[in-house]
């Protein structure tokens, strides 16, 4: 018996360290904002990635994109009288890159729980989010240094805006040097 206790008990630590590693807030509005790739924080006991086998690794943070994405999410709350989702990684991108597929995300088991929290959390809101409305927006707050004084929206080269832009005829603005390029 003791066998079994013990493993669900290190799972259960883990899962609370990682949750530890996170902000996230329970919104009102049908909207998620997200920074997977924003945080400061070491991760206790995880390597640091190799990035063996994986194309365009990075382990470098996206300067400020979490305390970007908080204030956006406190400015929607004000603006339209009640908070979005908001969902935070505050674990360094070198341990684990929250935006990419399981098996390039990170090196280490250990660090596996921090990943799935991460994960989690977004799938929880936008469960809550189909319930309650059918649909609604994910904001995933990114940086990027190619292009000078340019806003990236969309991702997978359009792909996943597409059926916004055909909804409401929508074209990128040349006024703000909009593309819609992918984001690594």
């Amino acid at each position: 018996m003791l066998a079994v206790i013990l493993p669900a008990l290190a799972g259960a630590q883990a899962n609370n360290a990682a949750s530890h590693l996170l902000t996230t807030w329970m919104g009102m509005l049908p909207i998620i904002i997200a920074a997977s790739h924003g945080g400061r924080q070491k991760i206790p006991g995880v390597p640091v990635r190799s990035g063996t086998g994986v194309s365009q690794f990075i382990t470098e943070r996206d300067s400020n994109t979490a305390e970007l994405a908080e204030t956006l999410a406190s400015k929607v709350g004000d603006r339209l009288g009640a908070r979005p989702f908001l969902v935070l990684a505050h674990f360094e991108r070198k341990y684990v890159d929250a935006n990419r597929p399981a098996a390039a995300a990170y090196d280490s088991a250990a660090a596996k729980p921090y990943y799935d929290a991460y994960h989690r959390a977004l799938a929880e809101a936008s469960e809550r989010i189909r319930l309650q409305w059918g649909s609604g927006l994910l904001l995933d707050i990114h940086g990027q240094g190619a292009v000078a004084d340019t806003i990236f929206r969309g991702t997978n080269n359009g792909k996943s805006v597409a059926a916004l832009r055909q909804r409401f005829a929508l074209k990128p603005s040349a006024d703000l040097k909009v593309s819609w390029r992918r984001c690594r």
